[in-house]
């Protein structure tokens, strides 16, 4: 089998790099504009929105957590928080 060689490692960590960044881009933009959605869709600044959050593990011992706010009326993602205490 003709296979070529496998990515190193200093290029797969840039590929990765790569790709953080672009979706992290994405992300932000696609969030702002969640945001701009459900002010226009209330015709006001005060908007509601309701927040829920998820651990790696059970319990109170995980390490890491996700937490997401989400508005009311659009039902779209506004804001993401990804907390670590390492």
């Amino acid at each position: 089998m003709d296979l070529p060689p496998p990515v190193s490692q200093k290029s797969y960590v840039r590929i990765l790099n790569n790709i953080k960044l672009a979706s992290s881009v994405v992300a932000d933009s696609s969030m702002k504009n969640a945001a701009k959605e459900e002010i226009s869709a209330t015709e006001t600044n005060e908007i509601c929105v309701s927040g829920d959050g998820t651990w790696k593990i059970r319990g109170h011992t995980s390490r890491i957590s996700v937490y997401r706010v989400i508005g009311d009326i659009t039902g779209k993602v506004i804001d993401v928080e990804v907390l670590s205490s390492y």
